[in-house]
């Protein structure tokens, strides 16, 4: 599974047409992200970001959804399609990010 950035219906980042996003596109956000160790690494890949590290997959939802950043995220159906729909977002694949495997 790969990752993805959890963004705000609307936000920039989703008009690209379908092309993923590469690290460097996040350069100068804030970047939300779950204690697990493969998107703890993305999320240092990202140039000038402000970093928070929260306690699971739910609060990284629920803080895009209150504006406070952009989230990474595993790129699976199972994850991202309850999360877009419960708070409003869009799920941007990331480019040649590191790969989860979840059990």
């Amino acid at each position: 599974v790969g990752v993805c950035v959890l963004v705000p219906s609307g936000h920039p980042l989703t008009g690209r047409g379908g092309q993923p996003l590469r690290v460097e596109d996040l350069a100068d956000q804030t970047v939300v992200y779950p204690p697990l160790l493969p998107i703890r690494r993305t999320a240092r890949r990202v140039p000038n970001a402000r970093r928070v590290r929260v306690a699971d997959f739910p609060a990284v939802a629920r803080q895009v959804a209150s504006g406070l950043g952009l989230g990474l995220y595993p790129d699976h159906p199972v994850h991202t399609r309850p999360a877009c729909r419960l708070y409003g977002l869009r799920a941007v694949p990331l480019a040649a990010a590191t790969r989860l495997q979840l059990c």
